[in-house]
């Protein structure tokens, strides 16, 4: 199929293919498109250069996908079934991309990840990621909107400072030295902080692993875990815990400073002879658990006390 460049909103083809030696081609329609409906010649997928498809609103490119060298896309995105995009990577204004491999990817505006594989991420202002994979990913001063759910997400090493909404659902979450601020929610999560420290602040955690021995400095959160096969388990090096709500089945083990908290309900305090405890200010309520192990390092002042109460010395 052949088509001349004239006002378009697309063209190129002569068919043509390879991928990883790039060419590409292919795509066409010249109009229509509301919003991806499409028509007028139809066709889409493919492309090396006119400079990887914008001509304006409202992008697209579907058809197997592709897109690559020095890639772009832009506004109102879309790309789908079997993307990949390529290095360099740059998808603008409200998207959705699926089944896709993208390397090198800044984004901007809304989009939804699904099925997807991406690394050197940066994010947008509002993201859905969903069965997905993200690597080395670089986050925006204050996200408006990220959801995740049963995806893996690897953040850049250095640590980041994650401030915004963020709700992660059924993921696995791996980072360095890592901030929460804001409006986060962790549910049913793995998170795995590099044997360094995890900070969170005004953050909500349910039924979360927290592993690799990191420290843990918890500030205004509200930690819930709702079942035994839900549970909370945070294992640090050094657990420090202010100000906060702990309820439902939570595990903590480790070193632990824990104040002006409030728990209750199935909570067991695990610490060790080489542990440090230090509980203070504290309202205990419900089957709270914590067994010291014969540890000489424990502090415990100033405790209101309620319920069925275990402590083991």
């Amino acid at each position: 199929m052949e088509k001349t460049i004239n006002n378009k909103k697309f063209s190129m083809t002569n068919d043509k293919r390879y991928f990883q030696g790039f060419l590409l081609s292919q795509i066409v329609a010249e109009e229509d498109i509301p919003k991806y409906g499409v028509k007028k010649g139809d066709v889409g997928g493919w492309i090396e250069s006119e400079s990887n498809l914008s001509q304006q609103g409202t992008a697209w490119v579907r058809g197997g996908s592709y897109v690559y060298g020095h890639s772009r896309v832009a506004g109102d995105v879309l790309v789908e079934g079997n993307s990949r995009i390529g290095n360099e990577s740059e998808l603008q204004g409200r998207g959705v991309v699926r089944d896709s491999t993208l390397h090198f990817t800044m984004t901007n505006g809304e989009f939804s990840f699904i099925s997807s594989t991406l690394f050197n991420v940066c994010l947008p202002n509002k993201a859905e990621v969903i069965h997905s994979t993200l690597k080395n990913i670089e986050t925006r001063e204050q996200t408006k909107g990220f959801f995740c759910r049963a995806s893996h997400l690897e953040f850049l090493s250095e640590g980041e400072l994650l401030k915004g909404k963020y709700h992660f659902f059924k993921t696995t979450l791996r980072a360095g030295h890592s901030m929460f601020s804001g409006d986060i929610r962790f549910e049913h999560v793995d998170i795995g902080i590099d044997n360094r420290e995890f900070h969170a602040k005004d953050t909500s955690l349910l039924h979360v692993v927290a592993t690799e021995r990191s420290g843990v400095n918890l500030e205004y959160v509200g930690l819930a875990g709702n079942s035994e096969d839900g549970q909370i388990e945070l294992d640090g090096e050094s657990i420090v815990i202010e100000n906060s709500i702990l309820s439902g089945h939570i595990r903590l083990t480790g070193d632990m400073d824990i104040c002006r908290t409030k728990m209750n309900g199935f909570i067991s305090v695990l610490v060790h002879p080489s542990n440090h405890l230090e509980l203070t200010d504290m309202v205990l309520s419900d089957f709270v658990r914590a067994e010291l192990k014969a540890n000489k390092r424990a502090v415990l002042s100033n405790q209101t006390m309620s319920g069925d109460m275990v402590y083991l010395n």
